[in-house]
This record gives structure tokens, C-alpha cells and sequence, in this order.
């Protein structure tokens, strides 16, 4: 069931997909074109002291980059162990004060191999305890995608209790 809630939690989610995507594509077109000019003026040349010396200006430009490339890399990494992957989790749900159960963590290899963590898994706290546990899976730094999340109430206790099901991509090991 979509509700005000969610609804505005997708929009949010997409907006900060979206921004991110153009952020990436403008750096990594930044990066192609530099690279590409001196690539060009490397072909332009006769002299072979010219050409090592745009060489090393290439090796420089990738060097320099590096940690740029490696940001947007890290931004949509993958898992390669699933222990890490469950403990991340359970670091998520520690640092939120809720009690996280993980009812299943399985292998799942897709149509076109490629090799995915589904989890179910339950968390109980306070009403804001559980919506910030939810809005940092949303921010999991893992490729990952969320199939249901659903809240409910328990009357007797005063808790909320969010059931969440997702696939975490595997990379091959």
C-alpha cells in the first residue's frame, strides 16, 4: 500500500538518485574530455620527448582524479561478503536503538547470473527509532534494491515493528 508517507520517501529517494546521476555523468565528461585532449595532442606530435611528457601528464591526470573516481565508485559498490553485508545492517539497527531480527539471508542467483543477498528481516523500537532505521536503508551504501517495508503497530507494547525485504547485489568473489 503507497502512502503519503512513502510516496514522499520515493520522490526524495529519486530526487537524490537523480542528482547524484547528473553529478557523476558531469565529472566522469569533465574527466573524458581532459583526458581526451591530451590524448589528442599526444597523436598531434612528432617528437617523441613531447609524447612521453603527455604521457606523464595522463599519468598524473589519472592520479589526480583517483579519489574522485574512487568517491563515485564507493557510492554505488557492491557487496562481495555477506557477512559484512548482515553486519552493516546490524550496525544500522545498533545506531538507530532498534531490535533487528533477520528472519532469512540467502543467496539468489537471478536470470543473467548475477548473484543477489535477499533479506527479511524485522525491527522493533519507537516510531521515530524504526523511520530512522528505514531511512538509512534507504542511504545503504550497497547496491541493493527494497522489495516491501511495512510498518505496524503493536498496541500492547507501544512498539513499532517494520518488516523489511531487500536484495543486495553479490559481485562474484
Amino acid at each position: 500500500m503507497i502512502t503519503p508517507f512513502s510516496t514522499s520517501r520515493i520522490y526524495r529517494a529519486v530526487g537524490v538518485m537523480v542528482i547524484m546521476m547528473i553529478v557523476a555523468g558531469g565529472v566522469l565528461l569533465m574527466l573524458h574530455i581532459k583526458q581526451q585532449t591530451i590524448v589528442d595532442s599526444v597523436d598531434t606530435h612528432a617528437n617523441e620527448d613531447t609524447r612521453i611528457a603527455d604521457l606523464i601528464r595522463i599519468a598524473r591526470l589519472a592520479d589526480d582524479n583517483k579519489d574522485l573516481v574512487a568517491t563515485i565508485s564507493n557510492a554505488f559498490q557492491s557487496a562481495t561478503d555477506t557477512v559484512a553485508v548482515i553486519e552493516s545492517i546490524e550496525a544500522l539497527a545498533d545506531a538507530h536503538n532498534v531490535e533487528l531480527t533477520i528472519n532469512k539471508a540467502e543467496k539468489v542467483v537471478g536470470t543473467s547470473n548475477d548473484t543477489s543477498l535477499a533479506i527479511s528481516a524485522e525491527a522493533v523500537g519507537s516510531w521515530a527509532a524504526v523511520y530512522r532505521f528505514v531511512q538509512s536503508l534507504d542511504m545503504f551504501s550497497y547496491k541493493h534494491t527494497t522489495n516491501r517495508i511495512n510498518f505496524n503497530k503493536n498496541k500492547e507494547e507501544g512498539t513499532w515493528v517494520v518488516t523489511v525485504e531487500m536484495n543486495v547485489l553479490l559481485t562474484p568473489q
